[in-house]
């Protein structure tokens, strides 16, 4: 991997700076069996709470209708994990924003459209494993901003492998962003 020399902190660094060869999806099967998951579904933040809640059920059955027989990943989250976190989403232009993210980095999300809102965008549904929300058993890379990133680019790399890739890392940042849906 080549790094330009006058890369010095992280903030500097794009998506292409930091890729390292991993497996194009971040979601090995084949490791995934004995990694938890959980499904994160971005609400709409001008939903009632109750409303919250049902758009998220619309938008994991939507997500399971379309990658359940496709994905067995998504099997085995429904046979075993079956947890779900309803995350504020903010506006419309904020979950716009997210879903912009989620098709850029080739995540599987299943968004849910509200006929009687207009087919407005109510809640999205996105199935991750813990490496992108378990920070105790996969903590995030500290010192980025203190030293010179140059210097501690092989140490980030295996950090970033640990963690699943830059994908992974993308999606961590995203749920780190928002706050639980009330």
């Amino acid at each position: 991997m080549l790094f330009r020399s006058e890369i010095r902190t992280f903030a500097d660094m794009t998506m292409e700076d930091v890729k390292v060869s991993l497996i194009e999806s971040d979601f090995d099967k084949k490791s995934c069996d004995s990694l938890d998951l959980r499904m994160y579904v971005l609400c709409l933040k001008q939903l009632s709470p109750i409303d919250k809640g049902i758009q998220s059920c619309h938008a994991v059955v939507d997500y399971v209708r379309t990658y359940g027989l496709e994905h067995g990943i998504v099997n085995v989250w429904a046979d075993i994990d079956k947890t779900l976190i309803l995350l504020d989403g903010g506006t419309t232009s904020q979950m716009s924003d997210a879903m912009g993210l989620l098709e850029r980095l080739n995540v599987d999300f299943a968004a849910f459209k509200e006929q009687d809102l207009g087919d407005l965008v109510t809640a999205i549904a996105f199935l991750v494993d813990e490496r992108v929300y378990d920070i105790e058993k996969y903590p995030n890379f500290y010192g980025l901003f203190e030293t010179d990133v140059v210097s501690r680019v092989e140490e980030y790399n295996k950090w970033l492998e640990t963690i699943g890739g830059v994908t992974n890392l993308k999606m961590r940042e995203l749920i780190c962003s928002k706050r639980l849906a009330r």
